[in-house]
């Protein structure tokens, strides 16, 4: 299966977050998040909730990803409010 070139960044910058950032990381709850949304956004839906149920923080940014998650939805969104 032929992959587009933004999904081959996506997967590049998941890649380099992944070997970058450990739990030890001050930001590391921050770059979790893009992780997850990075996953989302590739269809790996699994992957993503995965790392959802490892997080403890609950906002409304996090809720909507859930949602998205839940409905196996990867297109980009806004989140107001």
């Amino acid at each position: 299966e032929e992959i587009s070139q933004n999904e081959d960044q996506l997967i590049q910058f998941l890649e380099l977050y992944k070997l970058r950032y450990t739990p030890d990381d001050e930001e590391y709850e921050s770059v979790n998040l893009d992780i997850i949304e990075i996953y989302r956004q590739l269809g790996e839906f699994e992957n993503a909730k995965a790392l959802l149920e490892q997080t403890t923080r609950r906002t409304h940014f996090i809720s909507k990803i859930e949602e998205k998650v839940d409905r196996k939805d990867s297109l980009v969104f806004l989140v107001s409010g």
